[in-house]
């Protein structure tokens, strides 16, 4: 069942990614790159596995593959989207891949380490 929502207002967003199973996130094949789109971190967030549709040799379908917390499909390929959905209704641990990207998220992209990170980076291009 899909539920199309109207346009919410920013503060009300963090409700929307926390109301279905899954988050989706799609793009045209060719498209993606290095990209990782602003609403895979809110899925995340929301313990909500990602399902994307996107260039397989993209920064999004790194992450997710490493962190382990969704699925991809190739962008543009309606059966793999199709499988990725089936594959994922049958998963017994879809909550699992969606703990997986809160506690990436809490773990590796917490503010102090990522701001050590920035820091050691500028001093490293200071030398």
């Amino acid at each position: 069942n899909v539920f199309v929502l109207p346009f919410l207002p920013y503060k009300d967003m963090a409700y929307a990614f926390s109301l279905g199973d899954v988050g989706l996130i799609i793009c045209k094949p060719g498209v993606g790159g290095a990209a990782v789109p602003s609403k895979t971190w809110n899925i995340m967030a929301a313990e909500r596995p990602v399902l994307a549709s996107f260039d397989r040799n993209s920064g999004l379908a790194s992450l997710i593959e490493s962190v382990g917390c969704g699925v991809v499909a190739d962008a543009g390929s309606k059966e793999e989207l199709i499988q990725a959905i089936r594959n994922l209704m049958a998963d017994p641990c879809l909550a699992e891949k969606g703990k997986l990207g809160k506690d990436y998220l809490l773990t590796e992209l917490d503010k102090e380490k990522c701001v050590g990170k920035y820091v050691r980076t500028l001093m490293e291009v200071l030398k």
